[in-house]
């Protein structure tokens, strides 16, 4: 009898789907996937699961990380863009 490929969990699929474009999505889980299966073969569906949920964490804190530090840049961008036309304006 064939082993069936574990399918990535639905939450997992779910939590890309929010964080990923469309385009982005299908390529990104395509690839989540074919680790997770790999994994799941060799080593077992705890040390996939395991690995499939880490990778998820370092995902939603990047993009945190990355929304957070351009929501810092578009606030100042103003200020930013007085400060550069300053320094600009004395090489001038």
């Amino acid at each position: 009898m064939k082993k069936s490929h574990p399918a990535i969990p639905r939450l997992a699929n779910r939590i890309l789907g929010y964080l990923y474009s469309q385009d982005y999505y299908f390529e990104r889980s395509g690839d989540l996937e074919e680790v997770y299966v790999d994994l799941a073969e060799e080593s077992g569906f705890f040390w996939a699961r395991a690995w499939l949920w880490f990778q998820l964490l370092k995902l939603c804190i990047g993009v945190i990380h990355k929304n957070i530090v351009w929501g810092i840049i578009v606030k100042n961008l103003p200020e930013l863009k007085n400060s550069i036309q300053c320094i600009l304006q004395k090489f001038n």
